[in-house]
């Protein structure tokens, strides 16, 4: 759960207690491993090197276990037991609400992917087959088709999204924006949103985060393609490349803060860590499962205390107050300062 501000009161009292070993410094040491904590991280984390990702945690719990072995270190990997310790559930209950808030955090960005759609079909549907921009600022709008997504999906998920995108999604599949009815449509639907991203960032202008930022960025989106749509000939050829500079930038934005949402509101269940001493116990490293009751950070310092060990993964501040001599920190990047 952590010690709030002990590292500062560590810098300040006792600063030559904090070093950086490199990996060479500790071979051959005995370390136990506060897993879960690190599970958590591995299963929440933004790796995309691997192709399935339903298992980032067997993938980076692996590959620790492997820099362990490649750095002649002895790892015994700890794991809370199933039914969490009593000190732990309030903890356990201010997660479970921060997960809360991601999921309606991720409700609305999904509505935002859908009006991502919606910009890219009326950016294409304007430029046609217009090009604009010279050398590396140009964009051919009939061959950069699966940018813009001409081909508006159906399957959207009306419980997320405004039924002003669902109409308008609709309709320029069934048609071409071109025609006066859509053009009016698309008009209608840019103001709106327009008039609705001008009060959040308003409400937002004292505290700047990713939210704003995106929404500001929208508004830039949504003032271009009006332009467009109000006579897309009188655009300057310099506009027409900001406008789909911004509508490419805000697109890859969206989609990265979607997929971060989607990772943290995934619930880490008990499966999950099985898998992972599963895992371990076939590639031939120590597991121990903590009795009920009791917590992984405070086996882990006993272990250490009672010299079995040498030093303690985690980065939780408990195994210190919990008795532990060592604190190795930072252990997951691997080949980061430790």
């Amino acid at each position: 759960m952590g010690v709030k501000k002990l590292t500062a009161l560590l810098e300040r009292f006792a600063p030559a207690c904090i070093t950086t070993p490199a990996a060479k410094d500790i071979r051959g040491w005995r370390v136990s491993i506060d897993s879960n904590i690190y599970i958590h991280r591995f299963f929440r984390g933004p790796d995309t090197r691997y192709a399935d990702p339903e298992r980032r945690h067997l993938h980076g719990i692996h590959r620790m276990a492997m820099f362990m072995k490649s750095a002649d270190i002895t790892p015994v990997f700890v794991f809370d037991n199933a039914e969490p310790a009593e000190c732990k559930m309030n903890e356990l209950s201010r997660r479970e609400l921060a997960r809360m808030v991601v999921s309606r955090e991720l409700d609305s960005e999904l509505e935002r992917a859908t009006r991502v759609k919606i910009y890219k079909s009326i950016a294409s549907s304007c430029l046609g087959d217009r090009r604009v921009g010279s050398g590396v600022d140009r964009f051919d709008c009939a061959k950069d088709a699966s940018f813009f997504g001409v081909s508006l999906p159906l399957d959207f998920d009306t419980r997320t999204n405004s039924t002003r995108a669902d109409e308008l999604a609709s309709a320029m599949h069934a048609g071409n924006l071109s025609q006066s009815s859509l053009r009016a449509l698309a008009a209608d639907f840019l103001l709106v949103t327009t008039a609705r991203l001008q009060g959040l960032v308003l409400n937002r202008a004292s505290k700047p985060t990713i939210e704003s930022r995106l929404s500001a960025l929208e508004l830039d989106v949504c003032a271009g393609l009006q332009l467009l749509l109000e006579d897309q000939a009188a655009v300057s050829n310099e506009d027409s490349v900001e406008t789909m500079h911004n509508l490419s930038r805000f697109s890859v934005l969206s989609d990265e803060r979607l997929s971060t949402l989607q990772r943290r509101s995934e619930p880490l269940t008990e499966r999950h860590i099985e898998e992972c001493q599963m895992l371990v116990s076939a590639l031939g490293f120590a597991t121990y499962t903590v009795s009920s009751g009791m917590e992984s950070e405070a086996v882990c310092a006993s272990l250490d205390a009672a010299g079995i060990v040498d030093a303690t993964c985690s980065e939780d501040l408990d195994v210190l107050p919990f008795g532990g001599r060592r604190l190795l920190r930072n252990f997951s990047s691997l080949g980061g300062q430790m």
